[in-house]
């Protein structure tokens, strides 16, 4: 697309947005009109910007099938603006011809980035990324758009959450007496969106989805049984639109002070969905393992929750830390991975840098890296996996635009219960040496690793993890050190009834009185019919909501929960002194185990080899003091024996400070 030609630059002396005036039409088919105009922002300028409404939705929607129902959806579209014919991304052009049918021959002012920030203009969509948090801040409302259904554009159907909904979930309900047999699978794989709001709308009134026939069929004739299919296509078709897994959506649903989800002609508060989400996810805090990845229901509950999880601290603290706002979204994608940290500024109290994209990916993320252990002093940036496709990025900084699993960040936010380091820290010298960033870091060498297990541990899935744990006791029976495997596959934790307790993630330390928990789990097979699994990471955000009662938590459970947390996807080994750890795929013989001042785990580093700094410039004395300056030391010209950082591990005896009450750093 090439939009340099339609924009006059935006004035340098003053912050300025462009505002997008949606221009009314007598007929839905005619072409989309619009307008931009300059407006001032920011200061006093905020009370002279006109009321908008911003608009948050995915450029291009990749979930649309690849046929020819959907392929309208996926060109570009041309509009006239400012009397100029240009092209915008087909999604938002759907909400515009939605939008400008709603509002009955009135404008609307707007503010959307593909049109409202020229994206050829580097520096100017720097400046303007940096404003977002604000303008989504101080939008009338947020507008989030899922995508265009198969609805008609005339038509538009509007949920409140609350009472008020019962006329139109009556109608819904009542048309079940008039439903005739669904024939053939392409009657149920156009799913039923006016169901699946209906149902989010009982959620959020509390009801329970057990209760609400249209979609739990266990009475079901075969029409009963069609029409909940249809609601649930319809649910699984919702969670898969590629807006719920952008990174700039946090932002731009913690922010405003209103959202509104629209979704072809439904539109709902975003409190509904949130309302509702919580309640499923209350009613089902504990669920089977059957079932817990085959109803849509959770799915989108948990995507609901992911988003919805920081509110409780951004109302406390009004932002999020940097590296647990990096870390826990680190799961939701960009096109451009430097949007995975620019995406987040706006949650912050400061922003760790500047959005430049004239900024390559390494430098984004290495400075990133730096900003983060200058603010808090500590090397917690080196929790998680250490995978990177960025040229040259030093593996102790983290390549934010790879993509992370939900079990990841539950896994990271567990290690804060750990004291490896014995609350030991030290200052932090950087080296560059030609290319390569080198960080010199006070630390001890405590084993080494001797042998991998031959099977990584599983995703999920208990007759898989049941299988694992019997590959692994008979590689481990000749060593003599299966007894000790089940503390290290938990991590050394258990999870908490439902994970509300007030700890990290809904886990505790575990005590040796805990094996029998292992035991059940391991030994009773009805515990494999009756076992629950928590859902990860959903919990932060639900402190008011109580589990039903009448549940019964298995006590087994709590080691299986902690073991697929802590251990899924990761390597078993034994270390030459005989101890078992667990730690990233990967791991190899010889990778050494070592404890670095400031943190709070041990980590795997591989021999790198000799670098010389020849002269190179040495930044000493970062911090143990928080917010200190980088200061410029004298040249290096010593060689150094360096390593590559693998990650975090987990050993039994290494994480409460151990390796350092006989060592010094």
């Amino acid at each position: 697309m090439d939009w340099q030609m339609h924009y006059e630059p935006l004035p340098r002396d003053k912050p300025t947005i462009r505002l997008l005036r949606l221009l009314s039409a007598d007929v839905p088919t005619e072409p989309i009109h619009c307008e931009l105009q300059v407006v001032t922002f920011g200061g006093s300028g905020i009370e002279q910007c006109p009321q908008y409404k911003a608009i948050s939705y995915a450029w291009q929607d990749s979930s649309l099938p690849d046929d020819d129902e959907y392929s309208p959806l996926k060109a570009p579209i041309p509009v006239i603006c400012n009397g100029n014919v240009i092209t915008i991304p087909p999604n938002l052009c759907y909400l515009l011809v939605r939008l400008r049918a709603q509002a009955s021959r009135q404008e609307l002012t707007l503010w959307a980035d593909s049109i409202c920030i020229n994206q050829q203009d580097l520096q100017e969509r720097g400046e303007q990324v940096a404003m977002m948090g604000d303008i989504f801040r101080c939008s009338e409302e947020v507008i989030i758009w899922l995508g265009e259904t198969n609805h008609a554009v005339g038509a538009h159907w509007t949920w409140v959450g609350d009472r008020r909904d019962q006329p139109l979930i009556e109608m819904y309900q009542g048309s079940f007496e008039k439903l005739k047999p669904l024939q053939g699978a392409a009657q149920e794989d156009r799913g039923d969106d006016l169901g699946a709001f209906c149902l989010l709308s009982r959620l959020c009134q509390v009801d329970s989805a057990s209760d609400i026939a249209f979609y739990e069929s266990r009475k079901a004739s075969d029409e009963q049984f069609a029409w909940s299919q249809r609601v649930k296509r319809s649910l699984w078709r919702m969670e898969g639109r590629s807006w719920w897994r952008r990174t700039w959506i946090v932002q731009e649903c913690l922010l405003p002070k209103k959202a509104v989800l629209m979704y072809g002609a439904l539109s709902a508060p975003w409190e509904m969905l949130a309302g509702a989400a919580k309640v499923h996810m209350s009613n089902r805090a504990w669920v089977d393992i059957s079932r817990a990845t085959t109803d849509p229901l959770d799915r989108l509950s948990s995507l609901i929750l992911r988003i919805e999880a920081p509110r409780t601290l951004m109302t406390a603290r009004g932002h999020l830390q940097p590296l647990q706002a990096l870390q826990q979204f680190h799961i939701q994608r960009a096109t451009d991975p430097r949007d995975k940290v620019f995406g987040i500024l706006g949650l912050l109290a400061q922003p760790l840098l500047k959005p430049d994209y004239e900024m390559t990916n390494l430098e984004v993320f290495y400075l990133t890296a730096l900003r983060i252990i200058s603010l808090t002093g500590r090397l917690n940036i080196l929790k998680g996996s250490r995978s990177s496709t960025v040229s040259g990025l030093p593996t102790w900084c983290t390549d934010w635009g790879t993509e992370q699993d939900e079990a990841e960040w539950q896994r990271i936010k567990c290690l804060n219960l750990y004291n490896a380091s014995g609350g030991v820290s030290g200052p932090i010298h950087l080296h560059k040496a030609g290319n390569v960033r080198v960080s010199e870091v006070p630390g001890t060498s405590v084993d080494e690793v001797r042998h991998v297990l031959h099977l990584p541990a599983p995703a999920d899935g208990d007759g898989r993890w049941r299988a694992a744990y019997s590959q692994w006791v008979e590689e481990l029976k000749p060593i003599g050190l299966s007894k000790q495997l089940w503390l290290s596959l938990c991590g050394g934790l258990l999870s908490v009834d439902g994970g509300r307790e007030p700890n990290e993630g809904g886990f505790r330390r575990a005590t040796p009185a805990d094996k029998r928990f292992f035991s059940g789990w391991i030994f009773d097979d009805t515990a494999k019919i009756h076992r629950k699994t928590r859902v990860f990471g959903l919990f932060d955000s639900m402190e008011n909501i109580e589990p039903d009662q009448n549940q019964r938590v298995s006590r087994e459970s709590e080691f299986f929960d902690a073991m697929q947390a802590m251990t899924a996807r990761r390597e078993i080994f034994v270390t030459q002194f005989g101890r078992i750890g667990v730690g990233p795929l990967g791991t190899k013989a010889q990778d050494k185990v070592v404890v670095l001042a400031g943190t709070s785990v041990p980590f795997l580093l591989r021999d790198f080899g000799i670098i010389s700094c020849a002269r190179s410039t040495v930044q000493k004395n970062f911090p143990p003091q928080k917010g200190s300056v980088l200061n410029p030391g004298p040249a290096c010209e010593k060689e150094h024996f360096c390593f590559k950082v693998l990650g975090d591990v987990y050993i039994p005896g290494l994480m409460d400070g151990e390796a350092l009450k006989s060592r010094q750093l």
